[in-house]
C-alpha cells in the first residue's frame, strides 16, 4: 500500500512529466499519449486529494473539509487559468505548460515538506461499525432517522426497513 501522501506525490509527478512533455512535444501521437497520463493524474488526484483532506478533520467536519478543498482547487484553477491565458497570449503555448511543470515541482516540494507521511486516525465509530451485524446496522439507522423526523420545524427523511427481506418504505415530509 502506497499511502495517500505517496499517491498524491505520484499524481503530481505524473502532472509534472505530462506538462513538461506538453511544453516540448511537437508530435500528435506524443500529445495523445500525454493526454492519457493527464487523465491518470486527474483520476488519482481527485480521489486521493479529497480523502487526504478528510483525514485531517473530525468526522463531523468532513463535508466542510471536502468543500473547502474543492473551493481551494477551483480558485487555484481559476488563477492558474488566468496566468496560463496571459502566458499563451504574450509568450506562447510552451510557456503555459512549462509554468505548469514548474508549479508541479513546487507542489511536490510543498507536499513533501507539509504533509506528514501518515495520519493517525482515532475513529472508534468505524471500528464499531465494522463489528456490527447487518441487523444492528439497520436498527441503528432506523433509530437515527426517527430522531431526525421528530425534530419540529425541520425537513425530515426517514427510512424504515421492516425486515431483512421485507419491503422498504421511504417517507419524506416537511414539519
Amino acid at each position: 500500500q502506497l499511502g495517500r501522501r505517496n499517491l498524491l506525490l505520484l499524481s503530481i509527478a505524473i502532472f509534472f512529466i505530462t506538462y513538461l512533455g506538453f511544453s516540448l512535444a511537437h508530435n500528435v501521437a506524443l500529445i495523445a499519449a500525454l493526454f492519457v497520463f493527464y487523465g491518470l493524474y486527474q483520476g488519482i488526484i481527485r480521489s486521493v486529494g479529497k480523502a487526504l483532506a478528510s483525514d485531517y478533520v473530525s468526522e463531523s467536519h468532513r463535508a466542510s473539509a471536502i468543500g473547502w478543498y474543492n473551493t481551494t482547487i477551483g480558485v487555484s484553477g481559476l488563477v492558474a487559468s488566468l496566468i496560463g491565458g496571459w502566458l499563451w497570449d504574450h509568450v506562447g503555448h510552451p510557456a503555459v505548460f512549462a509554468f505548469g511543470a514548474v508549479a508541479a515541482a513546487v507542489g511536490i516540494i510543498a507536499c513533501m515538506a507539509l504533509i506528514p507521511a501518515s495520519v493517525r486516525r482515532e475513529n472508534h465509530d468505524l471500528a464499531t461499525a465494522a463489528s456490527m451485524t447487518n441487523r444492528e446496522r439497520v436498527r441503528n439507522f432506523e433509530t437515527h432517522n426517527v430522531q431526525i423526523a421528530d425534530a419540529p420545524g425541520h425537513l425530515s427523511v426517514a427510512l424504515s426497513v421492516r425486515s431483512h427481506t421485507g419491503p422498504r418504505r421511504r417517507q419524506r415530509g416537511l414539519y
